[in-house]
């Protein structure tokens, strides 16, 4: 497919270590970054005129051994075509070319604003170490009535779908706002002030599955028993009402 992706380089070979240029122009946007080019690395950084564009980056490439190591700020981060099925990325991670062992990645995205369910404050990490990827200590906030962070993540491929299995921990910050939002009954309003639990996402199917939950750091065996048989698929997270009347249901059985 046509990704209307172009690339104008300029190099400098006059000094042992080569000064470049190089402007990429994606989807109508020119994003500028100079860089410089040594024996075995390569450095590069974003300029100033680039923030007019909502993001900036900085980072350094080592070719032999390999290894990446980058940091990207975006004022505003849109996500709805990102992991959509088909989509560049997941097919790219599907070819499992970055399961390699000689291969080392460490990437760092922090967006303070993301159009997706009132999300902000985004930190999102990418690692690849000895051939298995994960995206430890990623978080952001849900508004300010909470924050969600992921552990002990894996992000692998069976069967040609792309799975991402992890621990979620959210701590609570403002609970009587969450209520509200999911207009939770006076009488099934439990204190909780966190939440740990494990997760497995299907980014193909869209099938999200939850088990061995915890709150405030105690496990309950009847949420556990109502998550079980659990499956959230496809769109249902998107719609408000099948997912309020879930946090309602998983209210009441925790509340006993």
């Amino acid at each position: 497919k046509n990704v209307n992706f172009k690339i104008e380089n300029e190099l400098d070979y006059n000094t042992k270590d080569k000064n470049g240029f190089v402007n990429l122009f994606y989807s109508g946007n020119k994003i500028p970054i100079k860089y410089q080019l040594k024996n075995n690395s390569l450095n590069f950084q974003s300029l100033n005129d680039l923030l007019k564009l909502n993001i900036s980056l900085n980072g350094l490439l080592n070719f032999k051994p390999f290894f990446l190591d980058m940091n990207t700020n975006i004022n505003e981060l849109k996500i709805n075509n990102l992991f959509k099925y088909n989509s560049a990325l997941i097919d790219f991670l599907k070819t499992e070319v970055l399961n390699n062992k000689n291969l080392y990645v460490n990437v760092k995205l922090n967006s303070k604003k993301i159009n997706y369910y009132d999300i902000t404050n985004l930190l999102f990490n990418f690692k690849i170490e000895d051939s298995l990827i994960n995206i430890n200590s990623s978080k952001f906030d849900w508004f300010d009535y909470l924050d969600l962070k992921i552990s002990n993540s894996s992000l692998y491929v069976v069967n040609n779908n792309l799975i991402l299995d992890g621990t979620i921990i959210i701590n609570v910050k403002n609970l009587d706002m969450i209520y509200q939002y999911f207009l939770v009954k006076k009488s099934n309003r439990p204190k909780i002030t966190n939440l740990e639990f494990n997760i497995s996402y299907n980014f193909d199917d869209k099938n999200v599955k939850f088990d061995k939950i915890n709150v405030n750091n105690q496990n309950n065996k009847n949420i556990n028993y109502l998550l079980k048989d659990t499956i959230f698929i496809k769109d249902t997270f998107k719609n408000k009402i099948y997912f309020k009347n879930f946090i309602n249901k998983f209210l009441k059985v925790y509340s006993g």
